[in-house]
């Protein structure tokens, strides 16, 4: 019964963690936007002075700003994954051991016989 409960924490845990990689995702595509914007505004061909090399400072502190979030997000999401595997390993230890202490058989809502009706 108490890894069902879980299930469902763990569940939006695991959607709100896959959703922050989406985003992460994204945030890298961005990055590889201004990457190429950066490599044409850099080439001789297309554009020089002063003005070049002022606009190739911002892209590449933006490019610097972008790949450092999505690093960071990224770790954060392997992080997250990390500790709900182990949260959730020690869920069903911790329930476990309780109904062996209790010697209670494993439950489970599809055993529950309280919201069956005839």
């Amino acid at each position: 019964m108490h890894e069902s409960i879980s299930k469902v924490e763990y569940k939006l845990v695991e959607e709100y963690n896959n959703n922050l990689h989406q985003i992460a995702l994204e945030i890298n595509q961005i990055f590889e936007t201004i990457k190429m914007v950066a490599t044409v505004v850099d080439d001789e061909s297309n554009f020089s002075g002063e003005a070049k090399e002022y606009y190739i400072k911002k892209l590449k502190d933006l490019m610097f700003n972008f790949e450092e979030i999505y690093n960071e997000i990224e770790n954060c999401v392997i992080y997250i994954a990390a500790c709900s595997d182990g949260y959730q390993a020690l869920d069903r230890k911790v329930a476990k051991e309780i109904l062996e202490n209790l010697n209670l058989p494993e439950l489970s809502l599809e055993q529950s016989t309280i919201f069956k009706t005839n």
